[in-house]
């Protein structure tokens, strides 16, 4: 990896239910795996983690079935 390189750790969650929530559902999401990553030996300066909430949908557009 090249010096000042990073990886991204996104979380998202989905559009439906309250902004707030899924904002932090998905900053949760990538806090977890950005924690597992850091557990497997990865470099914590290497990793910057974002959550999405319903602003970027993992799935958009997918209906409850």
């Amino acid at each position: 990896m090249h010096d000042g390189a990073e990886v991204g750790v996104d979380g998202h969650a989905s559009e439906e239910g309250n902004d707030l929530k899924n904002l932090t559902l998905s900053k949760n999401r990538g806090k977890v795996v950005k924690a597992e990553l850091v557990r497997l030996g990865v470099e914590a300066k290497l990793l910057a983690r974002r959550g999405f909430g319903a602003s970027k949908p993992g799935l958009p557009g997918r209906q409850p079935q």
